[in-house]
């Protein structure tokens, strides 16, 4: 059977199966949701069912911060960036820098394990497959 034999084959199955029925529960079910949704407080729902005055307010904060952002960054970025590396210095000093010629021989034995596993399945799949009468 090749594979467009199949192809139609089972699209004709799987037009002789009948339609799946919603549960006679579903619409009431989704009703009750909706007017449970409904009766929340606008706090607990999405932006979009907020106040217009908070919206316009929380436009005007973000506006705000955006345009103040760079100003504020200006002032703090030598300081923040001296802070940063004399941090990340710190950290590999105390965690990294002892075990880094440990972590290399670990990662070096990874490839070369892994090499080997590729080559072991490249040699037991060179003719197609295992080889059974060998065994």
């Amino acid at each position: 059977m090749t594979p467009r034999e199949l192809e139609s084959l089972v699209a004709r199955e799987v037009a002789k199966l009948p339609r799946p029925r919603a549960p006679r529960s579903l619409v009431p079910r989704v009703l009750a949701a909706v007017r449970h949704r409904r009766g929340e407080p606008w706090h607990r729902r999405g932006w979009r069912a907020w106040p217009t005055t908070l919206k316009f307010a929380t436009g005007v904060l973000c506006v705000g911060f955006g345009w103040l952002a760079p100003y504020a960054w200006d002032s703090m970025e030598f300081a923040l960036a001296h802070e940063v590396a004399v941090a990340a210095g710190a950290l590999w000093r105390l965690l990294v820098q002892p075990v880094a010629v440990y972590l290399a021989a670990i990662g070096a034995a990874m490839v070369v394990a892994s090499a080997m596993c590729l080559a072991a399945l490249a040699f037991m799949l060179r003719d197609g497959g295992p080889n059974h009468e060998a065994l």
